[in-house]
């Protein structure tokens, strides 16, 4: 699956992987990721991303998006955050939205919920972003965030937001971009390991060694980061980038990296929290007791300066990015 760039409507494998991707999320229940998005307070990883995003710890990468235009008419790519898009409508009275996913029960629950508090600033649009055509010059306000990195056709999907911007437009991506379908590199997986054991020997009890999960299949949905690690630059060839920041490409491995002396019992419970987990913006969202239980504040210290010097280094892959764009 790694080598799969390109698909077509009646391609028997994405067919295939659409019905596993269905059958994956069936059973959500109605409002599943709205209660997703509300659950808990910021974390100290989620501070860290936002300061690395809008240099605040209290302010995240959407909040930014109202102070560098007076907007109109907006489109918003996919739906991965109800609380996200309700607060760009509020905080900008003035644009009309737009809503694009390929749920039309996903686009039903939107238009109930936001239409009733924003009556008369949502339509939505039902559309599969590996093949839709978008309406040329349309808006010049484009948002995606945890969307793209289900898509596999980057390029017609990257081509068709551009011609969907108007002139002085602007698109904005927040997304997970690291590795295609989450396989770390063993250099990567290494420093991760090294910097957790260093931590472990400062504690007496513990045990060295971590359980990696990422490379199973089962524990995601079916497109879930298939060409993520394209993103950026397919991105960046069909729109003009104007702003680059990136995040996590250390820190995000502990969504994948299990302490081997405290596995997390039943693989139901585990599936479900790592839904959770990647619901809420592709940030590992760690809750204060669950980090005072497996990490130390030393450690979480030593993380984030490592993924500071990786993450502007650029010697791996970013494990979350938010980029502006302008039109090409």
């Amino acid at each position: 699956m790694d080598a799969l760039t390109h698909v077509t409507p009646d391609d028997p494998t994405y067919l295939e992987l659409s019905r596993a991707e269905a059958k994956f999320w069936q059973g959500r229940d109605v409002g599943f990721l709205e209660r997703v998005e509300e659950q808990g307070g910021d974390s100290v990883i989620e501070q860290y991303t936002n300061e690395r995003f809008t240099g605040d710890a209290a302010t995240p990468w959407y909040a930014t998006i109202a102070r560098t235009g007076a907007y109109k008419r907006a489109l918003f790519l996919g739906t991965s955050g109800m609380a996200q898009d309700a607060y760009l409508l509020a905080n900008m009275p003035e644009i009309h939205v737009t809503i694009c996913d390929i749920s039309a029960g996903s686009l039903e629950r939107w238009q109930q919920v936001l239409g009733a508090k924003f009556p008369g600033r949502i339509d939505t649009l039902a559309a599969d972003l590996n093949f839709a055509e978008l309406e040329e010059n349309a808006y010049d306000l484009i948002v995606s965030s945890s969307t793209l990195h289900h898509v596999i056709n980057l390029e017609h999907a990257g081509a068709q937001i551009n011609r969907a911007l108007t002139p002085d437009g602007r698109f904005f991506l927040q997304d997970y971009v690291g590795e295609t379908q989450y396989r770390f590199s063993g250099a990567k997986k290494r420093i991760f390991e090294d910097l957790y054991n260093r931590d472990i020997a400062r504690q007496p009890g513990r045990q060295p060694g971590l359980i990696w999960t990422n490379e199973d299949d089962a524990e995601r949905s079916p497109f879930c980061g298939i060409r993520s690690g394209d993103i950026l630059d397919v991105m960046a060839g069909e729109l003009r980038e104007i702003e680059r920041r990136t995040a996590s490409t250390i820190i995000g491995m502990m969504l994948f990296a299990q302490p081997a002396d405290r596995r997390t019992p039943g693989k139901t419970a585990v599936l479900r929290q790592r839904i959770i987990n990647r619901a809420r913006r592709m940030i590992p969202a760690l809750r204060p007791s669950t980090q005072a239980s497996f990490f130390s504040e030393q450690y979480l210290d030593e993380l984030r300066f490592a993924d500071e010097v990786f993450s502007d280094a650029g010697v791996f892959l970013p494990f979350d990015a938010f980029v502006v764009y302008g039109k090409r």
